[in-house]
This record gives C-alpha cells, sequence and structure tokens, in this order.
C-alpha cells in the first residue's frame, strides 16, 4: 500500500482515542445507625433534628459513579458542594444559602463498565456552626442539597451526565412531651 492511499485511509478514518468518561448516576442520602470503627448506614428519606437543638447524627450523601466505556479510568475527581434551605415561621417557602461547605472527593480508578457507591461526607464541625448561626437569627433548615460535578479533563464532554444535585428534608422534632 502506498504511502498516499494509507495517508487517505487515515483521513477518510481517523484514529480517535476513546477515553472512559465516569458519569453520575443518581444520589441518596444514609445516616450511621452504628458509631465506631465500622459504622452502619441506612438509607434515610428526611434528617430529624432534636427539638431542643444540636444533632448527633449528620447525614452523608452517596452518589452513584458510572463508568459506560470499555476502559478503566482513573483519577476521577468529584466536586461537591452543601448547603441549606432555610426558613422562619410565617414565610411561605424558605431561601437558599450560599454553599456552606465545599469539598472534593478522588475515586482512584473505575474499571469498565463498574457503577460504584460513592459516600460524600458533611464535615460535621462545619455544618454544626452554620446551623446554630442561623437558629440565633431566627432561621431553621427545611431542605439539606448536595451538587456533585465530575471534573472535567481535556478532550471529554464537560457537563452531559456529569452534574447531580439531590435533596434531603430536614425536619424538626416537635416540643410536646418533652420536659421544660
Amino acid at each position: 500500500m502506498s504511502k498516499t492511499a494509507l495517508l487517505f485511509v487515515f483521513l477518510i478514518f481517523p484514529l480517535q482515542k476513546v477515553s472512559a468518561e465516569a458519569v453520575l448516576g443518581s444520589v441518596h442520602w444514609q445516616k450511621s445507625v452504628r458509631r465506631g470503627p465500622a459504622p452502619v448506614y441506612r438509607d434515610v428519606a428526611q434528617w430529624i433534628l432534636p427539638a431542643r437543638g444540636g444533632f448527633l447524627n449528620v447525614p452523608r450523601a452517596v452518589v452513584e459513579l458510572k463508568n459506560l466505556s470499555d476502559s478503566p479510568d482513573e483519577a476521577v475527581l468529584l466536586r461537591y458542594a452543601f448547603s441549606v434551605r432555610l426558613t422562619r415561621e410565617g414565610w411561605k417557602e424558605g431561601q437558599w444559602t450560599l454553599p456552606i461547605i465545599l469539598e472534593e472527593r478522588r475515586v482512584p480508578t473505575i474499571r469498565a463498565q463498574e457503577t460504584r457507591a460513592v459516600p460524600l461526607l458533611i464535615n460535621r464541625a462545619l455544618l454544626a456552626a452554620h446551623l446554630k448561626r442561623m437558629a440565633r437569627a431566627g432561621l431553621q433548615p427545611d431542605l439539606l442539597r448536595v451538587q456533585v460535578a465530575v471534573e472535567p479533563r481535556p478532550g471529554e464532554k464537560p457537563f452531559d451526565g456529569r452534574i447531580l444535585e439531590g435533596m434531603l428534608p430536614v425536619v424538626r422534632q416537635s416540643v410536646s412531651g418533652a420536659r421544660p
């Protein structure tokens, strides 16, 4: 085959690098039911805060990370932010705060065609300090939100299936039945 014919074949059928791209599937929330060196988590539909303030069990978000390609993907970086929607008695709808926690989570490798659950932990101290400041201002949380994005790399589609948001209702226990 001559050089011209070979060049013609490569121009018509260019070599394309098939790259692995991780995408986000879904997000759900969990709370620990047992603490210690090996905590046990269960799925929750809402976060119940004590009536008198404070909290012991901070939920975590778990995002489903999928590699849909036939090759492994390495060094996947997830960036995520937590924010709360605050409300006050008499308000019809709450207002979202700016993100109060910005974090990142690295996934070293994800095999071809693999789906992996990746937990996103909330910094308990930052969340507690923020909620305490808002409570002093007369505001209470009614929704907790996580926004997750896969950090784009050169040659990847930056947004297709790579940004996800999940919300968790926050419920305050009633004071009835509690001792003064």
